[in-house]
């Protein structure tokens, strides 16, 4: 028999695949890790990039409520009031009301709804039925997206915080030296408060609402407010209706590692290092800080904002800070 005639069937089976080599694997493996790691740098700079132009679209928005907050009523909005001229310490006095610029401004930033009795403000008596459970509201509006603030304890719950602050001083302290405010007098000093040898002042301060027509330097060369890292647990830094929580003063630059001077209620960290070792309760000192590389963004009083380096010069800081001293300020420009 011819077999040419009836040829065999094929196999039907598939040709066996040449498998990876343990050596080949191990490459891919390689090659796939080294693409993540040079790829995930990328994607983290553009989360903050989109994080940092987050933050300066809030401080816009801050400033344009300040701006029409003062078209408004013809001035800025206190920086804090307190109603005593010599008051006990505040947080045990009960006397209150005090309440922060943060507060004067919720109608201008569409958080009108928010039902703050300013008449009871934070301390007086009251104040604990009607604002004391607003306290715990966080606002967008005053948050980075760059910081992860923890909420601050209290004795009915927790309460809120923010990222963003007012100057209250070019180059010194937390009370300016002659301010309707009486607590221990150390602000009248040079030695505590070296704004009251320099005259210099800022667009905030206690007892105080000025006016743009003040600024004399210019509202673009005039810093209005800053950013704060908010403090963990028990650090007054950042609390939106907090004395201590609504400032920071350009005594010292932008994320400084000199800390932060408190009289209590404040816990350092690397990033936001305090202590409670303000020489009096008026010479409170607290500088502005970021998360961003490099600097932090700052407000200025025509409603612009732009990112300082932490290496400005102080003295140009300083400069920026004040309000009628004259000073150039270009060298505040990125």
């Amino acid at each position: 028999m011819n077999l040419e005639c009836f040829p065999l069937p094929r196999s039907t089976r598939r040709p066996i695949a040449a498998a990876f080599t343990l050596v080949e694997l191990l490459v891919v493996i390689a090659i796939i890790g080294i693409l993540i790691a040079l790829l995930l740098p990328a994607v983290q700079a553009a989360r903050e990039a989109a994080r940092r132009s987050q933050c300066s679209n809030n401080l816009k928005q801050i400033g344009l409520a300040m701006q029409n907050y003062h078209d408004a009523l013809q001035a800025l909005p206190i920086g804090v009031d307190f109603p005593s001229s010599t008051p006990s310490y505040w947080q045990t006095s009960g006397s209150g009301p005090y309440n922060t610029w943060m507060e004067r401004l919720f109608p201008y930033i569409e958080k009108g709804t928010i039902p703050w009795n300013f008449n009871l403000g934070y301390s007086s008596p009251g104040y604990d039925v009607v604002n004391l459970p607003l306290m715990a509201t966080w606002i967008n509006t005053y948050l980075c997206p760059s910081d992860s603030p923890e909420p601050i304890p209290g004795s009915t719950g927790s309460y809120a915080r923010s990222n963003y602050v007012a100057c209250f001083s070019a180059d010194g302290t937390w009370i300016e030296p002659k301010a309707h405010y009486t607590i221990d007098g150390c602000n009248n000093y040079a030695i505590y408060n070296p704004t009251a040898a320099s005259g210099k002042r800022a667009l905030f301060n206690v007892n105080l609402a000025r006016r743009f027509a003040e600024a004399t330097d210019g509202l673009s060369n005039t810093a209005m407010i800053s950013e704060v890292i908010a403090g963990t647990q028990g650090d007054v830094r950042g609390v939106w209706w907090y004395p201590w929580g609504i400032f920071y003063t350009h005594y010292r630059g932008p994320n400084t590692p000199i800390l932060d001077s408190l009289a209590s209620y404040c816990v350092s960290t690397i990033t936001s290092p305090c202590s409670n070792g303000a020489a009096c309760q008026s010479t409170i000192t607290i500088s502005a800080r970021s998360n961003h590389v490099g600097g932090a963004q700052v407000g200025r009083a025509d409603g612009s904002v732009q990112f300082v380096s932490n290496n400005v010069d102080l003295l140009t800081w300083q400069a920026f800070g004040s309000i009628s001293g004259g000073e150039a300020t270009s060298a505040v420009s990125p």
